[in-house]
């Protein structure tokens, strides 16, 4: 029960039997164990039972009620109880407080002197000729007026004067027998009064316990979060920076902006000097296909590059982010950027079709439900469907089931009998509004048409039903078994189940439905990745001359199963690198994904050993850079062909490998080597000038310009 307590006014003399009010109690257990019975806790009222005040229908809580008196009884205090029919019952109570409203429907008594209803009081006083025939009326000061009348005889001991006839205006009182009288009567109608004030009083308090209206969120504006992280400077022999940064910055737009509409400065919100952005390439990274964003590279603003369906990019998942990243060179550093992405109201609740055909035998008891096909709204939020409305008539109303906080289905209750020769068809229209300001609708047409004879509709064995599969399932798989039932004989109580639903066609794809059995069977590969879950409107109709239709929700739920192999995005790679760089030296950037969810979905990377090189994860864990851990040298090995593994924690695991190519450029940090020293030559004399004498070699081992070799002579020694 929503409620514990009621407080509720009633004005006495009211219809025996009538209407008080409705109690109204949900148990989400399934079957026999849902139904509840209402009923009276026993409890003495003024020693009146209050079954005997009261009464409660035990299968919908209607609270009827007896006559009331407000001069016996001005408040009454009881519990009704509602109990399941579990064989150990739980029950819930609510607890009633009556207030009986007073009527203005008693005529004013004169208690002194005292006397029987139109009979006289004699009263035998000294004589006085001041005093003669009165006639006192006492009246109240309700709406309408009643009043009391009584005549005083007043006679003197010597003399019986004959009575005046009956007083038509009011007389003063003088002697001292009336003053009682006139205390009853200020006493009465200051009572009166005071009970009328007190009633008004409550009306109004009553009146103003109305629930203010929820002000709708306004719309949001783009703002900007922004964070910057630590960031390590290395310089390299040649003077040329290399920069691991780790910034973040989050921005928040509305879906559907103008293409070139700004979303933030992305070089102001990181620090980057304006000047600089060309000579530094500032760019940004989405990773897929779609290029929603673009950076200015004169300003660094980031805006908006095409068209941006929320819907289209998340669906119904809440929030929607896209994810980017901003790369500038010299030095060279990677920043982190998210939008979100907020639902506007740019679409309005549909129905799957514009007419909707709904035949009804004229024998079909009042209270019975008919579900309408709800309508869809790919808004989320405030923005999604809120409400449905039914257009008035007296023999249909419109009942609403939530399955869930985003799903609403609609039934159309039957209030009042029907009769196909009277009326044989019922137009309505059938209203669904979303919450967006401003609001958007969308309209059914229900066309009612009554019928003869079959007159009892299939029952679902629940309303709704939950399994849970592992994605990549066998093709054939039995799903689950929807049972219906039909009151009904013959053809008219056989059922047979279809699919029924326009908006989720993926389902019919994915499932197939024995229409005599009712079992639904795999027929195409689940995959976690492309839906999590699926919801199947099942219609269940019997095989009569005018079938009646009912409807149940299945809902189907996918198990993530490790089937993705990890993928990894080389976002930076500088292919060749000086061999003196330092030790911490940023060589690539990449990032790291796995569709799966969970353990399924985290990834670690490694690399072989004995290479130095090493990887340092960010802080999200989802990106990498590779950086140099030991010293470089050009002469023992002048490139490397890096291996790259990423791998997931699934059970079992799978893996992937890139390979990252990286050269190193030569320094001049090696003496050309002679091929032996000393030399030793033996020389005649008398040569001739100019003749070659001998030849030397020496080796250098870098390459290019710093492996170029030249001679010369250094200092002579003679010896003898």
């Amino acid at each position: 029960m929503t409620t514990s307590f009621y407080t509720i006014p009633v004005m006495e003399n009211n219809a025996s039997g009538s209407l008080l009010n409705s109690v109204s109690a949900v148990d989400p257990d399934y079957q026999e164990n849902k139904y509840l019975i209402y009923f009276i806790v026993e409890k003495e009222i003024v020693n009146t039972s209050g079954s005997m005040l009261f009464s409660v229908n035990p299968e919908n809580g209607n609270l009827a009620l007896k006559a009331f008196d407000y001069e016996r009884e001005k408040e009454f205090l009881f519990h009704i109880e509602a109990r399941d029919s579990r064989v150990t019952p739980v029950s819930t109570n609510v607890t009633f407080h009556i207030i009986t409203v007073d009527q203005n429907d008693h005529t004013p008594v004169v208690v002194s002197p005292w006397m029987a209803q139109e009979s006289e009081v004699d009263k035998v006083i000294p004589r006085d000729p001041c005093r003669q025939w009165l006639v006192v009326v006492s009246k109240d000061n309700a709406n309408p007026v009643l009043s009391a009348t009584v005549t005083i005889k007043v006679s003197t001991v010597e003399q019986v004067i004959k009575p005046f006839p009956e007083a038509t205006e009011d007389v003063p009182l003088e002697y001292d027998l009336f003053f009682n009288i006139k205390l009853y009567l200020v006493i009465g109608v200051g009572s009166v009064s005071f009970l009328l004030l007190i009633t008004i009083l409550v009306i109004i308090v009553l009146k103003c316990q109305k629930q203010k209206p929820t002000k709708a969120t306004p719309p949001c504006r783009n703002n900007i979060i922004s964070q910057r992280n630590s960031t390590v400077q290395f310089v390299s022999g040649r003077n040329q920076k290399w920069k691991l940064t780790t910034g973040h910055v989050r921005y928040s737009i509305q879906e559907e902006l103008q293409t070139g509409t700004t979303v933030g400065n992305v070089a102001k919100d990181l620090g980057f000097e304006a000047s600089e952005l060309a000579d530094r390439n500032l760019r940004v990274v989405t990773g897929t296909k779609q290029e929603l964003f673009q950076v200015n590279q004169g300003d660094g603003a980031l805006f908006v590059n095409q068209r941006i369906d929320r819907e289209e990019l998340c669906g119904n998942t809440i929030p929607c982010y896209i994810n980017l990243k901003a790369v500038i060179e010299n030095p060279l550093e990677m920043h982190h950027i998210t939008v979100e992405i907020v639902d506007v109201n740019d679409h309005a609740p549909s129905f799957p079709d514009k007419e909707y055909r709904l035949e009804i035998p004229e024998l079909t008891m009042i209270g019975a439900k008919f579900q309408v096909e709800g309508a869809q709204d790919s808004d989320i939020g405030l923005n999604a469907l809120r409400l449905y409305k039914l257009t008035q008539n007296d023999y249909f109303q419109l009942e609403i089931t939530e399955l869930s906080e985003d799903s609403k289905i609609p039934f159309i209750t039957l209030k009042k009998s029907l009769d196909r020769e009277l009326i044989p068809q019922y137009n309505m229209q059938l209203t669904a509004i979303d919450g967006g300001s401003p609001k958007k609708s969308g309209t059914l047409n229900i066309t009612v048409v009554v019928l003869d004879a079959n007159d009892n509709a299939p029952i679902c064995g629940q309303q709704k039903y939950t399994v849970t599969i592992p994605e990549n399932v066998p093709l054939g798989t039995v799903l689950m078994q929807v049972n219906a039932s039909d009151a009904d004989e013959g053809i008219n109580g056989q059922v047979e189940y279809s699919f029924r639903s326009k908006f989720r066609n993926k389902a019919s794809e994915l499932f197939t439905l024995n229409p005599t059995t009712g079992e639904i069977t795999v027929k195409d590969t689940i995959d976690f990745e492309k839906q999590k879950e699926y919801e199947i409107n099942v219609q269940v109709s019997d095989r009569g001359l005018s079938p009646m239709v009912a409807y149940c929700n299945v809902f189907v739920k996918v198990e993530d199963v490790n089937d993705n192999v990890p993928e990894i995005d080389i976002t930076s790679l500088s292919s060749q690198i000086p061999e003196s760089a330092p030790i911490g030296t940023t060589v690539a950037l990449m990032g790291v994904r796995d569709l799966d969810s969970g353990v399924n979905g985290q990834v670690v990377c490694t690399l072989p050993e004995n290479l130095p090189f090493d990887l340092k994860p960010s802080s999200e864990g989802s990106y990498y850079s590779l950086v140099t851990k030991n010293s470089l040298d050009r002469e023992l090995v002048a490139k490397y062909d890096i291996v790259i593994k990423a791998k997931d924690q699934g059970t079992p695991s799978l893996s992937s490998m890139k390979t990252v190519e990286v050269k190193l450029s030569d320094i001049n940090d090696n003496s050309p080597v002679f091929l032996q020293s000393p030399y030793t030559l033996y020389l005649l004399e008398n040569n001739d000038i100019g003749a070659s004498i001998f030849t030397i070699s020496a080796h250098d081992a870098d390459e290019n310009e710093n492996a170029r070799i030249s001679y010369s002579l250094g200092n002579i020694f003679h010896g003898q």
